[in-house]
């Protein structure tokens, strides 16, 4: 009886041991965890940015921006909008009464972080140019424009 007594606590000596040691590794490996450190974050970059759109010297014309990062958004210039930081192009389609249509293709560029990841930016000021037409035959009130 003393043989199966001596034992049977010597295995519970044991287990306390790999217990106390269990949890030393588990406070350890807690405690140098996957912590972010300040400079790593305040050097982040946002992930989105503000893009403006502007028609020099013809105030009011209507943008409408598209891409899968925006869908298709409607601004009055000149305007701006805040978008996801992405490689996909923004295509802004304007236009103003008695001035030719014009459209421009706002790409971002990428910049690889020194950790291997890419942000990507747009130039934050964007200008499309509206000509005069020759003509400019506004309709008259109480014409809808439809020939129907």
């Amino acid at each position: 009886m003393t043989n199966a007594f001596h034992l049977v606590r010597h295995w519970f000596f044991c287990m306390r041991e790999v217990l106390s040691v269990s949890c030393c590794l588990v406070a350890m490996l807690t405690l140098t965890g996957c912590q972010t450190s300040p400079i790593n974050e305040a050097q982040r970059a946002p992930d989105v940015q503000e893009v403006s759109i502007d028609t020099p010297g013809v105030a009011g014309a209507t943008c409408i921006l598209t891409s899968a990062t925006v869908g298709r958004v409607s601004i009055v210039t000149p305007g701006a909008i805040t978008v996801d930081r992405s490689p996909e192009i923004i295509v802004a389609n304007c236009s103003k009464p008695c001035y030719l249509a014009a459209s421009a293709m706002i790409s971002s560029e990428g910049k690889r972080l020194s950790n291997g990841s890419v942000v990507y930016s747009y130039p934050a000021k964007n200008t499309v140019q509206l000509l005069p037409a020759k003509s400019c035959d506004a309709p008259a009130a109480g014409n809808t424009g439809s020939p129907l």
